[in-house]
C-alpha cells in the first residue's frame, strides 16, 4: 500500500472516530440533559469558558494555516503515487517534520475545547496516538529511502513540537 493511500485511509478512520464522538456527545449531553460527559473546569466560570473558547478559535486557524501550507509542500514533494522526489526542508517543514499531523492533532484539541466533553477529549487522544503511530511509520519508510540525509534532518528538526535545542 503506498504513502499516500495509506494516509488517506487513517484520515478516514481519523474522521470516522471523531464523528462519532460528535454523534455521541450531543444525544448524550444535550438531549438526555446530562453534565456527567462535560469537562467541568473549562465550565467553571465566565473568564475559563471565554478563554477556552478564545484559545480553540486561535487553535483551530493555526491548525488550519499549517495544514494547508503543509498539504501543499506535500504535493510538491510527490511527483507521483507514492513517489517522494525529496525531503520537504522549507517552510513548516524547517520547523517540524509531520505539520500535517501537527494541524490535525490542534483541531481536535480545538473540538476538545468548544464542546468541553470528555467523549471528545479520549477521541482526540485516540486520533493523535494514531497520527503518532503513523508519523513512526512514515518516518522508518523516509529512513530506508533518503537514509543519512532524513536521519540528519531528524536531529535539527521536532516531530510535531520545534526542537529548541538542537544536536
Amino acid at each position: 500500500m503506498g504513502l499516500r493511500r495509506h494516509v488517506l485511509n487513517i484520515g478516514t478512520l481519523i474522521g470516522i472516530i471523531i464523528f462519532i464522538a460528535i454523534t455521541i456527545h450531543f444525544p448524550i449531553c444535550l438531549w438526555a440533559k446530562t453534565d456527567v460527559f462535560h469537562i467541568h473546569f473549562l465550565r467553571s466560570n465566565d473568564v475559563v469558558s471565554k478563554l477556552s473558547f478564545a484559545i480553540a478559535i486561535l487553535l483551530l486557524v493555526i491548525g488550519g494555516i499549517i495544514g494547508a501550507i503543509a498539504h501543499q509542500a506535500f504535493n510538491r514533494a510527490h511527483t507521483e503515487y507514492n513517489k517522494i522526489k525529496y525531503i520537504e526542508k522549507s517552510g513548516v517543514y524547517k520547523l517540524v517534520r509531520h505539520p500535517f499531523y501537527l494541524s490535525m492533532i490542534l483541531i481536535f484539541i480545538t473540538f476538545v475545547l468548544l464542546f468541553k466533553s470528555y467523549i471528545l477529549l479520549a477521541a482526540c487522544i485516540a486520533s493523535s496516538l494514531i497520527l503518532v503511530v503513523e508519523a513512526q511509520k512514515e518516518e522508518k519508510a523516509l529512513i530506508e529511502k533518503f537514509g543519512k540525509e532524513y536521519l540528519d534532518y531528524r536531529k535539527i528538526t521536532g516531530g510535531f513540537f520545534p526542537k529548541i535545542i538542537r544536536k
